[in-house]
């Protein structure tokens, strides 16, 4: 039988079923939890089922094996639309870049699994995508940011010494209490609901240097 396009159709699952699958899998090596990547991840199998339908497709009924670079290609245009990204400016082309590397990736999965694998090959990214090149990013030299700390004042050299001695995130920083600083133990408790990762969201014990306790009792 052949497809719209004139070719051989092939074998394969869906591409529900295939993507649907990968993300489970995700989930169940985060033992279930939603994390930043399955978060992303669904977004991208999200806006490649509605690429799919847009065009008149189901993923339902789109089997793996029929999808091919030109499709891969007509997602990357659709991505960067910018009526497709339902906001006033384009989609940053960083973003558009995941989202496709996170599908071809998904379908590497299923051609590779024992339930879903056999006579057919994923798609691959054409040749001829470039992607814009990303802006290299300068991390500031311990002496740049002490520079920094001392030309600081008020709130702000208060947020800049604590980030500086506990390496902690500036959304972490600006979400501490007074209630969370030991200065007797110089310990400070990280609250779970300031944790990014699985782990820190648990909360977590982060020892203070002695100078710090002591620019903190200035503080208080």
């Amino acid at each position: 039988a052949l497809d719209a396009k004139g070719r051989i159709q092939q074998v394969g699952p869906t591409v529900e079923q295939a993507l649907s699958a990968w993300l489970a899998h995700h989930l169940d090596r985060g033992k279930g939890e939603y994390t930043n990547s399955v978060r992303a991840y669904r977004a991208a199998v999200s806006l490649f089922r509605r690429f799919l339908q847009e065009a008149g497709r189901s993923p339902a009924e789109v089997c793996c094996g029929e999808l091919d670079e030109d499709d891969i290609r007509a997602f990357i245009e659709w991505l960067r639309d910018p009526a497709t990204a339902q906001q006033q400016k384009q989609r940053a082309d960083s973003s558009v870049e995941f989202y496709v590397a996170a599908i071809l990736a998904g379908l590497r999965w299923a051609a590779a699994h024992k339930d879903f694998g056999g006579e057919w090959v994923p798609p691959s990214l054409p040749a001829d995508i470039e992607w814009e090149p990303r802006a290299r990013m300068r991390i500031p030299t311990v002496h740049m940011t002490a520079r920094v700390t001392l030309a600081a004042s008020g709130w702000v050299r208060q947020a800049l010494v604590l980030a500086y001695y506990t390496g902690l995130r500036a959304s972490q920083v600006m979400g501490l209490r007074w209630g969370d600083v030991d200065l007797d133990t110089g310990d400070l408790k990280l609250p779970g609901a300031l944790g990014k990762s699985k782990q820190e969201r648990r909360g977590r014990r982060v020892p203070m240097s002695p100078h710090l306790v002591k620019e903190l009792r200035q503080w208080a």
